[in-house]
């Protein structure tokens, strides 16, 4: 899916909306969690998934007594993309066989897509 109907379909996509950095977190953090993982020769704990998250940062100031003084409502909006990618691996030297080497071949092809 896609938030507002902007933007790339993207399959298994998540939005929520949050307020804080302790809520930003905990959302990280399951994020995390469901991430495909697998052992390889060269690495104990590959992550076998990509994450991408985007925080959309807004604040708002002035209007009044809450939003900080008197004057013109000022509104500053923001856009950080966090990408943690899937680990590549040379197939050779992780001696990947079956699923693993399916796997590892569709990350270095998704990889080599981005350029």
């Amino acid at each position: 899916g896609s938030h507002g109907g902007q933007g790339a379909q993207i399959p298994g996509l998540t939005w929520r909306p949050i307020s804080g950095v302790s809520a930003a977190m905990a959302v990280f953090e399951a994020g995390t969690q469901v991430r495909a993982t697998a052992s390889t020769l060269l690495n104990a704990r590959s992550s076998r998934s990509h994450l991408i998250m985007i925080l959309e940062v807004t604040t708002t100031r002035g209007g009044g007594p809450l939003g900080g003084g008197g004057g013109a409502v000022v509104n500053r909006r923001a856009k950080l993309h966090l990408v943690d990618l899937a680990g590549s691996e040379r197939v050779r030297a992780s001696e990947a066989a079956g699923d693993r080497l399916k796997e590892a071949q569709a990350i270095n092809k998704s990889l080599s897509a981005l350029g």
